[in-house]
């Protein structure tokens, strides 16, 4: 199994645990715990994003990336733009 497999499973497992809990279950003070890992969870995934689109343009024979970024991503160029300026910017 690829490195890319085991992140796609591990994700999936991760949304399915995380779908079934029954958040109208949850006090108050547990859905802003919730609110929290999912903030924690977020940042941590905008940080990885950033560390590969900031490497992106060092791999000889990559397309262009702002092009490229948005059609993968399924963003408006200009929003891929944003992002790779925030990935130097952080890099």
């Amino acid at each position: 199994m690829s490195g890319i497999d085991v992140m796609r499973e591990a994700r999936d497992r991760y949304l399915e645990c995380v779908s079934a809990v029954d958040l109208d279950e949850l006090s108050p003070a547990d859905r802003f715990v919730v609110l929290e890992e999912w903030e924690s969870a977020l940042r941590h995934q905008i940080a990885l994003s950033h560390a590969l689109i900031s490497r992106l343009e060092q791999v000889e024979g990559c397309p262009p990336v702002p092009i490229t970024l948005a059609d993968v991503l399924r963003i408006s160029p200009r929003e891929a733009k944003r992002r790779i300026r925030d990935a130097q910017q952080l890099a």
